[in-house]
């Protein structure tokens, strides 16, 4: 269970950092090297993420309706959800944040909707998925 809550401490790392980055953004002091820590640690992530679900079983909890476990929640489905919510599209839209945003209004709202898709990877990780040790 240690990966599990490494796993879940960079996760929640990662949300405070992009909610920082978005609060920052925002009062316009955004310091020169923080986008490239976040996507450093977002990567970090992704490791511990490769390694957890790869030493645990993903099961989905019992509790959810049986058309949403059926259709929008089985696990290879919320694992593709949680790597491009989470890690691939903060990832993307620090990058290229120049080459997308054409206005700062424009800009903080992105980034915004980046913060809110991030949560919902982070909900659907770790309160609709639930991990169990392997046999092997």
């Amino acid at each position: 269970m240690m990966f599990n809550s490494l796993n879940f401490l960079t996760n929640s790392f990662n949300l405070i950092l992009i909610l920082v980055y978005l609060v920052l953004l925002n009062i316009e002091h955004l310091f020169d090297n923080i986008e490239y820590f976040i996507i450093i640690t977002l990567i970090l992530n992704l490791f511990f993420k490769f390694f957890s679900w790869y030493k645990y079983k993903i099961l989905i909890k019992k509790n959810i309706s049986y058309l949403l476990k059926k259709y929008f929640f089985n696990v290879n489905f919320a694992k593709i959800n949680i790597i491009i919510f989470s890690i691939v599209l903060p990832i993307y839209m620090i990058l290229q944040k120049n080459n997308l945003v054409i206005d700062t209004l424009v800009e903080k709202i992105s980034f915004f909707i980046v913060f809110i898709f991030t949560l919902i990877g982070f909900f659907v990780e770790f309160y609709i998925l639930e991990s169990e040790k392997n046999e092997n």
